[in-house]
């Protein structure tokens, strides 16, 4: 490869630059740029190098050399096969990008001082990494298997570390404004240092979304926050208490009920000042949603689809005055809503719930030293010709105790005779507590039961709740006549379970693989299985690659509630379904668009931006979802599936078409494309 014009092409510019060409090593002229002559006439025209972009090059490495370009700023070397990257002496550098390579270390960033921005997402980055630089503004470490970060970056703006497998992470500055930790393993974290973010994505983590945790979340300045795929059974009115939070996502939850009860007039106040417009509560388990969300004067759309929910569901996917009025409406008549008084700042709210908790802690701590009483007589308070008071008795003399000091009785009871009813205070409702029951120690089973069982009348092996040390593969990779293969709650690795799929290309007869609950399971790389016909994987929390390759019988797919990020399919002809639903897919797999046969394709709940026109290939769709997505505009090229008979778009925020079309139902819409 000739260098002399691609070399004097950037001594005039500024900018060495070399992309999509097979280059393994850089040649030791290309480090010399600054000081070649290659035109004496020309030399004083020169300019010095200080963009450095080699992309899509095959490069393997890459040597301390560049040093020498001492003027550099950018240097990207994207999309190469670069496994290490040594100490760059580059005093001016401030852009460095390292995507798409084979990096398993985090390099040495001491003699970068004025680094900015730094990129290293898709690598192969694994175990605990330290960040320790004072000028760094954005970082991505996206798509790595990274297992713990530990920062140290006060500039620091925006940090995005997706899709690794990090359960701990520890931030030492509050300039933060941008955090992504979505499709982790995170379990607990600490707000505290957190105060500037402006956008929060906490996706798909382990973590519980306890009342604490969301007090924490209130004393954020967030405008949005992400905690989809999290356990949050409940949602107290603490979320809403963060100022500034503009649109909250909370799918895939869990999440089955609104607690407001604390006060009337706390939640009044709180969703009355509100910025909230956008609420996803989408597949939960809700019956209904709290009617205090329609005081809210921001609020115009509650996502709630898949959720049991009947009447409610659609009247809260209508315009968000009519929905606003339908949940105001629900609430009760005596509710302090309609009384129409002034609001208190959000400040004085928090400090009023601060002192409803210390009453409810202060009561379940009275509950359980009486318990601990009732377990242990020796330790109760002898009382001489008295009745014995009732629980209930106890827990209201408590609540005087704590709300009106050392006054009597007599005095608190005329004080609250005396007001007007529409102000009495509802008492604090008891919580209760689990019984404590003293059992004798009983020695944990065993956690997994074999369930390897071969039904030779049905030709089907099934592998259940199995431990990998008890599972008999010899057993497995001798069963070449079954027909249907299932493996369900297998903690295998991922090394043992290729052995498995690299040795079902001699199962002649094999028509269905099922795969449910195999957690550790990060790929699946299935080549050359001749008669499978159908494929299910479920509830993989770890996956997030699957090739399909040489798989000519193959008609129905199913790859649901994965962390799956990219589909690859090849010389797969004869599919007809294909269901991908609940995933983290940001785009529809591109080689799906050269499947034909296709009549069926869902991609709902996952994190798609847009369509891309290739859709209209699939000349023989006729069932399209794409519901749940991050989908905006609905192109023109969905009016060309001729076949398309339904159509699901809901718990998207879309601005083309116009909501009038959008109104109509889907089969209307794709009419409206047509006509356009």
């Amino acid at each position: 490869m000739d260098f002399t014009k691609i070399l004097r092409q950037a001594q005039l510019s500024g900018s060495l630059q070399i992309v999509d060409t097979p280059l393994q090593i850089i040649p030791d002229e290309v480090y010399q740029v600054n000081v070649l002559m290659f035109d004496t006439r020309g030399f004083y025209e020169n300019k010095e190098v200080t963009k450095f972009i080699i992309k899509n090059c095959g490069l393997t490495q890459i040597s301390a050399d560049i040093a020498l370009i001492d003027q550099l700023k950018v240097v990207d070397l994207q999309s190469n096969k670069l496994q290490k990257i040594p100490t760059f002496n580059l005093q001016n550098l401030v852009y460095l990008n390292l995507d798409n390579n084979k990096l398993f270390q985090f390099p040495d960033l001491s003699q970068l001082p004025f680094l900015e921005q730094l990129y290293i997402n898709k690598n192969l980055l694994q175990g605990s990494v330290a960040i320790d630089h004072n000028s760094l503004k954005i970082i991505e470490l996206s798509g790595n298997k990274i297992s713990s970060i530990q920062m140290q970056a006060p500039q620091l703006h925006e940090f995005k570390a997706d899709h690794n497998i990090i359960n701990k992470i520890e931030f030492n500055d509050q300039s933060l404004l941008k955090l992504d930790l979505s499709f982790n393993q995170i379990s607990t974290l600490v707000l505290d240092n957190l105060v500037r973010v402006d956008d929060l994505n906490l996706e798909s983590n382990k973590l519980n979304i306890t009342e604490q945790f969301q007090q924490q979340i209130s004393t954020l300045s967030a405008k949005i926050i992400n905690l989809s795929s999290n356990n949050c059974q409940c949602i107290f009115i603490h979320m809403f208490t963060c100022k500034n939070l503009v649109e909250l996502y909370l799918k895939y939850c869990h999440v089955n009920v609104f607690d407001f009860s604390q006060s009337q007039e706390l939640s009044t106040g709180v969703m009355k000042q509100s910025k909230l417009r956008f609420f996803d509560l989408s597949n939960n388990d809700l019956q209904e949603v709290a009617p205090e969300l329609g005081i809210s004067n921001q609020i115009n759309k509650i996502n709630v689809i898949g959720n049991p929910m009947r009447k409610m569901a659609k009247l809260l996917q209508v315009d968000g005055d009519k929905m606003k009025n339908y949940l105001i409406d629900k609430l009760p008549i005596n509710h302090f809503y309609h009384q129409k008084l002034t609001y208190k700042p959000v400040e004085e709210f928090q400090e009023a719930m601060q002192n409803q908790i210390q009453i409810v802690q202060t009561q379940q701590k009275r509950q359980l030293e009486l318990q601990e009483q009732s377990y242990f007589p020796s330790k109760r308070v002898p009382q001489q010709n008295q009745p014995q008071k009732t629980q209930d008795e106890l827990d209201y003399e408590e609540y005087l105790q704590l709300k009106y000091g050392q006054q009597s009785k007599q005095q608190v009871q005329q004080q609250i005779m005396n007001r007007p009813q529409i102000q009495q205070q509802v008492q604090p409702r008891a919580v209760e507590q689990p019984k404590i029951e003293y059992q004798p120690f009983v020695p944990q089973q065993q956690q997994y039961k074999q369930s390897q069982v071969v039904n030779p009348l049905q030709q089907q092996l099934v592998i259940q709740d199995v431990a990998e040390a008890e599972i008999d593969l010899q057993h497995i990779l001798s069963a070449e006549q079954i027909q249907q293969f299932k493996m369900i709650n297998v903690p295998i690795q991922q090394e043992f379970f290729e052995k498995i799929t690299k040795r079902l290309q001699k199962y002649n007869c094999l028509q269905h693989f099922y795969l449910n609950r195999l957690h550790k399971i990060q790929e699946i790389h299935l080549n050359g299985v001749n008669n499978l016909r159908n494929l299910e994987i479920f509830q993989m929390k770890s996956l997030q690659f699957v090739c399909l390759q040489n798989l000519p019988a193959l008609q129905q797919l199913i790859v649901s509630q994965t962390h799956l990020v990219e589909l690859q399919m090849q010389n797969c002809p004869q599919i007809t379904q294909v269901q991908l639903k609940s995933n983290s897919l940001d785009q529809i797999p591109e080689n799906l668009f050269q499947l034909k046969n296709i009549i069926e394709l869902d991609v709902s709940g996952n994190q798609i931006k847009q369509i891309p026109d290739e859709i209209q290939q699939f000349a023989q769709l006729q069932v399209l979802n794409i519901s749940t997505n991050q989908i905006r505009i609905i192109p023109n090229s969905v009016g060309k599936l001729r076949n398309l008979q339904q159509f699901n778009f809901e718990g998207n925020i879309i601005i083309k078409p116009s909501a009038a079309v959008q109104k109509r139902g889907g089969i209307a819409l794709v009419e409206f494309l047509r006509g356009e």
